[in-house]
């Protein structure tokens, strides 16, 4: 009965979460809540060590950045994990300062890690295909030690475990979407000598024991070792960035830098469609003609991604998620959210069918209408489609150009709101 009770109050507190982070206004959009005065960070925090690739223990450091709880009414906080890339040879943790800094000023606890480095490399696709793997396990025991970590120093900087992101660019993203979707058997079949040179996934680094859940992933041109490997039960939310024509992490499928020598892996569209297909939500943009590092090579373009990924991970905690593929630069816009909680649906006014439906529907209204005007919301609280001017009690609503998904239907009438209604298109 105990344990019951305890589940079920944790539940309470999830979906008490989840509302508060719906309903908080700006927070969590594309639009900065908190000033860069606000936001304070922890740099070069150990959070564990372990044996480089040759042989000598090295120290794991992580920079944590998050609003300042004396300005923040908030106790705990939203929590993203991002890894730099790098082929697993270089980068630091201090290139994705800015990205933290940035989910940051949205009311964000975000946290950039080093990671061991290091394989024997080698020019025209010689490197060492057995050092490669190692070097690939190492990053992904590297995020799980991460992850313990800042689960176990929640308290210290504010963050809500129960909303866990990770992500990453280049090898971070191909580090953390293999560890939310590859286990340690499944990475045994694949590199069994992995787990017997190095010990478990998720062991290494520190002697922490407690547990993390990734609610959805922030994945930039990366890619995963098995797309099979990917189980309904592993599906959890993505939102991906990458160039049609990336030959380091292809777009669909292929081997590793266009090496015959190196792994065959499984690109962002890949993964996209596969999580779509178990029912999870993903958002894609694919740029036509781009390569690898899509948005990438100025602030904006890495404020692009930032602004989509939080009203990405703000549409999760509202419960409106619809899976969106683009090859566009739309840039996000959810500040102005029509959150669902606004909608409360006035049956005896209007009635939709068919509802779901893929070409058009039919509105009924209790009434003749007069100089009525309908909008119809997406998920991210934009207007999708707009019609002024109707009158009559029957208005046929047409799909046109609409992407499949939830939307809200707004009816007013003399600028009264007479109806409000959800409704699906399907395919």
């Amino acid at each position: 009965m105990k344990n019951i009770l305890l589940s079920l109050y944790c539940i309470t507190l999830f979906q008490a979460s989840r509302a508060q982070y719906c309903t908080v206004g700006n927070r969590f959009t594309e639009t900065p809540f908190f000033v860069a005065s606000e936001i304070d960070s922890a740099m070069d925090v150990v959070y564990g060590t372990a044996l480089n690739w040759q042989g000598q223990p090295e120290s794991l450091t992580a920079n944590f950045y998050f609003p300042k709880l004396s300005v923040d009414s908030m106790a705990a906080r939203p929590f993203i994990m991002l890894v730099h890339g790098g082929s697993f040879l270089g980068g630091t943790a201090k290139g994705l300062n800015f990205d933290c800094m940035e989910f940051a000023k949205r009311g964000f606890v975000a946290a950039t890690l080093n990671y061991r480095l290091g394989w024997a490399a080698a020019a025209n696709c010689n490197g060492d295909t057995t050092s490669m793997s190692l070097a690939i396990y190492r990053s992904i025991q590297d995020a799980h030690a991460a992850l313990r970590f800042a689960v176990a120093n929640a308290a210290q900087y504010g963050i809500d475990t129960a909303w866990m992101f990770a992500g990453g660019n280049s090898a971070g993203a191909f580090t953390t979407a293999n560890l939310a979707f590859v286990n340690q058997a499944e990475f045994n079949a694949r590199a069994p000598f992995c787990q017997q040179t190095l010990g478990n996934l998720d062991t290494s680094g520190n002697s922490l024991t407690t547990s993390f859940t990734i609610k959805g992933l922030f994945h930039n041109w990366g890619a995963i070792i098995d797309i099979d490997f990917l189980k309904a039960a592993d599906a959890i939310p993505m939102i991906s960035f990458t160039g049609e024509l990336d030959n380091i992490s292809q777009t669909d499928s292929g081997h590793y830098a266009d090496c015959l020598n190196y792994p065959y892996l499984w690109g962002s569209r890949s993964i996209y469609n596969k999580l779509v297909s178990l029912g999870a939500c993903a958002n894609l943009t694919v740029v036509l003609g781009g390569g690898h590092g899509v948005y990438k090579d100025t602030h904006e373009q890495d404020l692009f991604r930032i602004q989509k990924a939080s009203c990405f991970f703000k549409s999760l905690f509202c419960h409106t998620c619809t899976s969106f593929y683009t090859t566009d630069s739309i840039p996000a816009d959810c500040s102005a959210r029509v959150n669902s909680t606004n909608h409360v649906e006035e049956e005896n006014t209007a009635r939709i069918y068919p509802n779901p439906f893929s070409r058009e529907t039919a509105i009924y209204a209790d009434h003749f209408l007069r100089d009525a005007s309908l909008i119809l919301y997406n998920c991210l609280g934009q207007v999708a489609k707009q019609l002024p001017h109707l009158s009559g009690q029957t208005i046929t609503l047409e799909r046109d150009n609409l992407l499949p998904g939830l939307y809200f239907l707004h009816l007013t009438e003399s600028n009264q709101k007479i109806a409000a209604k959800r409704i699906i298109i399907t395919d």
